[in-house]
């Protein structure tokens, strides 16, 4: 306990009042004129904080006599004075001792000492008093640790110059549930959110939340009180985790129903959203499509009702077979009775029979009709088209002088069966050529099968035999271009075919095209024409189905709905062909260069041509290739190549995009001209 000392002097007597309470009486000296000096007051306790009482002053000595003991000083309060030391008697006494030091805690001032007796010498002083421990006022002296001026305890610095909060376990009062205690900076007490009860549980179905003890909320994404599980947003119909916060599905026993047997086996599967837990219905090993199921058969996981054309032969149905409407299964699924194909008899699934196996003959080698073209209409263009973008072969002809002499030539071919190209359609959804994603155009040659009233120009459903040179071991074209039908339109290219060209009556330039494409409408469809008889004629041993319908043309024989055709022609067909004797001296439309039957159509391209009509004027313009044959080597850098000629006009030379030389075989290989046609195809029979 802390005690305060507070001393008053009242003439003799020395009151000293205590923090208790209680008071304390002393008395004191007077002064003497002679003999012994009388013995100093006793100082009181000290009071707090106050400074010790002072010793009494020593008596005045008589003759000889010895000096008065100085007072004791009073128990000090902390930090008090000790009490002065008497003074010394007079004569030569001895002076008083020094007053004890107030020992400290709350003691009143000491008692006064008497005066000693004259004469005396003085006595020495007595020892100082221990500091006060604390001395509240607002001033941080040693041993304090803090001194906040009051006297309020808890607010960072107690009323004894402590810290209210260093060790929080043993300085704060208790902590919420769900909080622990922590010390702020400013050593006050503050209750923070506890870690370690994080998730526990705090109360009745209540679970530490951020320091907070709180009833669950489904859906908050945390697992509280009797929630099974919980994935926030996520909740949901077999989400792992249902909106209420159970179980999607029970394990022990497994509750997922098997609704939908095609998917295999449900069974209740735990799942993880982060790091909650749910269970769901995972579906089992995916059951093969056409697998048997409740209500037909297994397609993609799902049980669906069959039908015929599905894929899936369903005996429940009664369905015997699949895909209908082929050669051994009927339009309802039925099978068809046995037919062969090559006995001559058309039978169920057959378009046709011919007597054998054989492809490129009027019905082909599994007795389907075969749709074959060919061009009746064939057009060289002398300009470009936004389809047909580029046109060297053809800007390089004059159209004025010798253009339509050209066109005259080529039409003369077309009418006489030579002139021309002829397709075999593979692929087609239906004869009569609706929209088709894929198909493929063989590309042939071949010539007519000439008879009476023949004609090229209208040669609906005649017979042409197939040049096996285009053919492979199967009798099916080398060449083909893929294309597909859409709105009526057939598209096709990129790729490789051959036009066989009479540029004059007298030979047939066969020209190798690369990156050739086409565009052309899918006209009406109609029965292919059947003659009696054998060939030449059209269609009369094959038996065909009467009811058959397949296209019987692409495009119109006119400059506005004609189909369009460009390709870049090769050097090296070019170079195979020989100049026509009409321009080789002598000849009607001679080219003032001078050529000889040594020089190549390609030759005549690259030195050009001119005639002598009274004057002389360009009909074949120099012209060099400006494309290559992407299937081709490249030679040295590349195209552009610059073909070079010798005295005699004859190719000898070629230079890449870099102007270097480059192998001429190599350079013949993979230079072209481009070109554009406009066209026109009608349905033949090819044999």
């Amino acid at each position: 306990m802390k005690r305060l000392f507070v001393g008053i002097s009242l003439g003799s007597l020395l009151l000293v009042a205590c923090s208790d309470g209680s008071t304390q009486t002393t008395g004191t000296n007077s002064t003497s004129s002679s003999g012994s000096g009388g013995a100093g007051g006793v100082g009181g306790d000290g009071g707090v904080g106050g400074t010790g009482g002072a010793g009494g002053a020593g008596g005045v000595g008589g003759m000889g006599g010895g000096g008065g003991m100085g007072g004791a000083g009073g128990a000090g309060g902390v930090g008090g004075m000790g009490g002065g030391g008497g003074m010394g008697g007079g004569g030569g006494g001895i002076g008083g001792a020094g007053g004890v030091g107030g020992s400290g805690g709350s003691g009143g001032a000491g008692g006064a000492g008497g005066m000693g007796g004259g004469g005396g010498a003085a006595g020495n002083g007595g020892g100082g008093g221990a500091p006060p421990a604390c001395v509240v006022d607002g001033v941080v002296n040693p041993p304090e640790q803090c001194d906040d001026g009051n006297l309020v305890d808890g607010d960072g610095c107690d009323q004894d110059c402590t810290y209210s909060c260093v060790d929080a376990a043993a300085d704060c009062p208790a902590a919420p549930v769900c909080q622990q205690n922590a010390c702020l900076a400013n050593h006050t007490c503050v209750a923070i959110a506890d870690p370690a009860q994080e998730g526990t549980t705090c109360g009745p179905n209540a679970t530490c939340k951020a320091g907070v003890c709180t009833a669950p909320v489904c859906g908050d994404g945390v697992v509280q009180g009797s929630e099974q599980c919980d994935f926030g947003a996520a909740n949901g119909p077999n989400a792992g985790c249902e909106a209420n916060c159970t179980f999607s599905c029970t394990k022990g026993p497994d509750s997922c129903p098997d609704a939908e047997t095609c998917n295999g086996v449900e069974t209740c599967t735990t799942v993880m959203n982060g790091a909650n837990v749910g269970q769901k219905c995972m579906p089992g090993v995916q059951l093969l499509d056409c697998t048997a199921c409740a209500s037909g058969v297994c397609a993609s996981g799902m049980c669906k009702a069959s039908v015929c054309g599905d894929g899936c032969v369903d005996p429940m149905n009664g369905e015997q077979c699949e895909p209908p409407g082929t050669v051994l299964c009927d339009a309802m699924c039925k099978t068809a009775p046995t037919s062969m194909c090559g006995n001559g008899i058309r039978e169920a699934g057959e378009d046709c029979d011919d007597g054998n196996q054989v492809n490129l003959d009027g019905c082909d080698g599994v007795c389907k009709f075969e749709q074959d073209l060919r061009s009746n209409y064939l057009k060289m263009q002398f300009a470009t088209d936004a389809f047909c973008a580029a046109n060297r072969f053809g800007t390089a002809i004059d159209p004025g002088v010798a253009g339509s002499q050209v066109q005259t030539y080529i039409d003369q071919g077309v009418n006489a069966g030579t002139t021309g190209f002829l397709f075999k359609m593979f692929g087609l959804a239906a004869l009569v050529g609706v929209d088709d994603p894929s198909v493929e155009l063989g590309v042939v040659r071949a010539t007519p099968v000439a008879g009476a009233g023949y004609s090229g120009a209208n040669d609906l459903d005649w017979w042409y035999n197939t040049n096996t040179a285009t053919l492979d071991a199967a009798r099916n074209p080398l060449d083909k271009l893929t294309g597909n039908i859409t709105g009526g339109v057939l598209n096709a290219g990129p790729g490789t075919m051959s036009i066989a060209i009479n540029f004059f009556p007298s030979a047939v330039t066969t020209l190798r095209m690369s990156s050739t494409k086409l565009r052309v409408t899918v006209n009406a469809g109609s029965t292919p024409l059947v003659s009696n008889g054998t060939p030449p004629g059209h269609l009369a041993s094959e038996h065909l189905n009467p009811s058959l319908q397949s296209f019987a043309s692409l495009g119109q024989k006119d400059a506005t709905f004609s189909g369009l055709l460009c390709g870049d022609i090769s050097a090296r067909s070019l170079a195979q062909a020989t100049i026509p004797p009409e321009l080789l001296p002598g000849g009607s439309l001679a080219c003032t260069q001078g050529y000889s039957a040594a020089n190549s159509f390609l030759d005549l391209l690259v030195s050009g041509c001119s005639i002598n009509v009274g004057f002389v004027v360009p009909a074949l313009y120099p012209t060099q290739p400006d494309q290559a044959d992407p299937a081709a080597p490249v030679g040295g850098a590349g195209a552009p190549y610059k073909l070079t000629v010798n005295a005699q006009k004859v190719v000898t030379g070629c230079t890449d995009k870099n102007n270097a030389a480059v192998n001429l075989s190599t350079c013949i290989d993979a230079a072209a001209y481009s070109s554009f046609f406009r066209f026109a195809m009608g349905r033949v029979i090819l044999k």
